[in-house]
């Protein structure tokens, strides 16, 4: 246990037996549809027997509902709520609390020691330039360059993702739904190498197009995500008016696919996470890029991920990566080593693009740091990436009528 956050009772450390890693390989091992899984792939006990429970003769049809930026502690009363305090189950987020990292260990069922990726934005030791995982791209002369196009994808993460299992075994049958708006390259690259999502322009079309398979006699499996929540939690807050909106039409969504007639038989499992909460924030302590060439000047490298803070030497000396950061640190934030950064993500080896320091925001307080393609500061009201328990506890929610 990392002694700087035990002390704090608002913050918690990831559970790894009750880990966002855990949830789809016990989807899978407990599906009708057979599959090799490899040894490595994590574990979460209490679900698998709830499994067990609900569906004791196993079920044909997966729909694996994610929704960015849904903590528990930012639900609202309604189906989502109502059917997690009757018969879900809260797990934990990784660390840190970012897109690119919970959803890495969400579909390659790994903890981000065994993945390697630490966050959004990474310093990539191999290339020498800061990789930015949700765009898969890296900050080149001319702007952002598709990092696929020139360093291979064992570069950021081993092993294949458990889409790809699935898809190697069910081809077609298996759907990865993502909006439009979401242009690739970019993290569906990483987290579906091998399958092609299939984009939708709204939640009607999105249901009009899960209906579709929900009416072939194959089994199916599909993952759904959409990140307009999370996006209204970015620009409103997590508590705002804007956000409640947003989650009251995906549960608006939800129920028209309870609608379904497979819905109501045994052989359909429908059910809803997330990768991390979200809490108010106020950007108070911007870092420019002015500042940030100067330390790459002294060999030091920052990088930033929501609320964490990356500092990478060069030169391998740590102290003046510490010294700088040990700088912006005060009661709204905490310094980790690398080691004690470790033990959060699972404490194995797979972890090249880990800062040689991590300073965490621990309250709303925000330390923003420039865009490596824009230079500027973001003016978020909601954020995520720390280590609180509204970031990290995130819902498993079962959704069958």
């Amino acid at each position: 246990m990392v002694s700087s956050i035990s002390t704090e009772s608002s913050l918690m450390t990831p559970d790894l037996n009750r880990s966002i890693a855990g949830i789809l390989p016990e989807i899978l091992r407990h599906w009708r549809i057979h599959l090799s899984l490899s040894d490595d792939l994590c574990r979460y006990d209490r679900l698998a027997k709830k499994l067990q429970v609900i569906f004791p003769e196993s079920y044909d049809n997966v729909i694996l509902l994610i929704v960015d930026g849904l903590g528990v502690h930012n639900l609202q009363p309604g189906i989502i709520q109502e059917n997690l305090e009757e018969n879900g189950l809260i797990a934990t987020s990784t660390f840190p609390t970012i897109t690119a990292t919970a959803m890495t260990s969400l579909i390659y069922g790994k903890h981000p020691s065994q993945h390697g990726i630490a966050g959004n934005n990474l310093y990539h030791i191999k290339s020498g330039k800061i990789v930015n995982i949700l765009r898969m791209s890296y900050v080149g002369p001319d702007g952002m360059m598709p990092f696929l196009d020139n360093y291979p994808l064992t570069d950021l993460v081993d092993g294949p993702s458990l889409s790809t299992v699935i898809y190697d075994k069910i081809g077609d049958d298996f759907t990865s739904f993502i909006p439009s708006y979401l242009k690739p390259p970019g993290l569906g690259d990483l987290l579906h190498p091998a399958v092609k999502s299939v984009t939708y322009d709204d939640y009607q079309d999105l249901l009009s197009q899960v209906n579709l398979r929900l009416n072939k006699t194959s089994p199916q499996f599909m993952m759904l995500y959409t990140p307009a929540l999370d996006s209204a939690g970015h620009k409103s807050g997590p508590f705002s008016d804007e956000y409640i909106d947003e989650l009251y039409k995906v549960e608006q969504l939800i129920e028209s696919i309870q609608q379904h007639q497979k819905l109501s038989e045994a052989n359909t499992l429908f059910v809803l996470t997330s990768d991390h909460g979200q809490v108010d924030v106020h950007p108070e302590v911007a870092i420019s890029q002015q500042q940030l060439d100067t330390y790459k000047a002294q060999n030091i490298i920052l990088t930033a991920s929501g609320r964490v803070i990356h500092g990478y030497a060069l030169d391998k000396n740590t102290d003046d990566v510490k010294s700088i950061l040990k700088q912006m640190k005060d009661q709204s934030a905490i310094l980790l080593t690398k080691q004690e950064a470790k033990q959060l993500m699972g404490n194995n080896s797979k972890l090249d693009l880990l800062g040689d320091y991590l300073l965490v925001t621990i309250s709303e307080k925000m330390i923003s740091v420039a865009d490596p393609l824009t230079g500027k500061t973001g003016n978020n009201r909601g954020h995520h990436g720390s280590v609180t328990k509204t970031e990290i506890e995130i819902p498993i929610v079962f959704l069958n009528p």
